[in-house]
């Protein structure tokens, strides 16, 4: 039987109240000290607000239906922690599908867009960190590779038929 200690916090209102978790780092009324935690009652999203221009301003939502939001003047994204280990994020397709992933592989200082959860199994797109060059395709077997133009009255493509290392412009 495990035990669980559970912090609750209500809204006074019956219906669409708000819920709010304010954090306060001093007592003193200078900007950027109280972090809340807001439960929008009325779109039943999650709000990240901070006191930083003088009055709580929302920073990043957390919408009902799974949608994030990072807001601000410049607002930044930061996957990782400078550590030495891959960092990205994955596109987990329907059960079956295909899932993507946009990583940073760090054993290779690598930009990555590819097919799978981690960098360097079926790599798609590799844009080279040290080298400035990019790279498209696997590189692992026979496998083709095509750039296609779509155009609205012919497409053209720029290939690579790899069964006899032919570049192909058609």
């Amino acid at each position: 039987n495990d035990a669980a200690l559970i912090f609750e916090v209500y809204s006074p209102l019956a219906t669409d109240g708000d819920a709010t978790v304010r954090l306060t780092a001093d007592a003193s009324a200078d900007n950027g000290d109280e972090w809340d935690i807001v439960h929008d009652g009325a779109t039943n999203d999650l709000l990240f607000q901070n006191d930083k221009s003088g009055s709580q301003v929302t920073f990043l939502t957390l919408a009902e239906v799974g949608d994030m939001t990072l807001a601000g003047t410049t607002p930044y994204f930061t996957i990782g922690d400078a550590g030495a280990e891959d960092a990205g994020i994955v596109f987990d397709g329907h059960s079956g599908g295909v899932d993507w992933h946009i990583s940073s592989d760090d054993s290779a200082d690598d930009f990555v867009i590819g097919v799978g959860t981690a960098p360097d199994t079926t790599n798609r797109f590799v844009l080279d960190g040290t080298d400035e060059k990019l790279t498209l395709g696997a590189g692992a077997g026979d496998v083709d590779t095509n750039v296609v133009f779509n155009g609205t009255a012919q497409d053209f493509n720029i290939s690579l038929d790899d069964s006899t290392d032919d570049l192909v412009i058609g």
